[in-house]
């Protein structure tokens, strides 16, 4: 659960300091693949947000249990 934000913008992370240290500041999809990383974050936004939503689900019984 604590890390499901980072999950979500690691692509997006990656990406721009890649495409940055690789292919320049002004690169696009076009020019350079690491620039592709970004369009990840498309599929791992959604995944955050179910890890984060099964992780407060899981605590919440947990703690409910006691």
């Amino acid at each position: 659960m604590v890390l499901s934000p980072l999950v979500a913008v690691l692509p997006l992370i990656f990406g721009i300091a890649l495409t940055r240290l690789f292919c320049g500041p002004d690169a696009n999809e076009a020019d350079c693949g690491w620039a592709v990383l970004p369009w990840f974050t498309f599929y791992t936004i959604p995944a955050a947000v179910v890890m984060f939503i099964t992780g407060l689900v899981i605590s919440m019984i947990s703690i409910f249990k006691r």
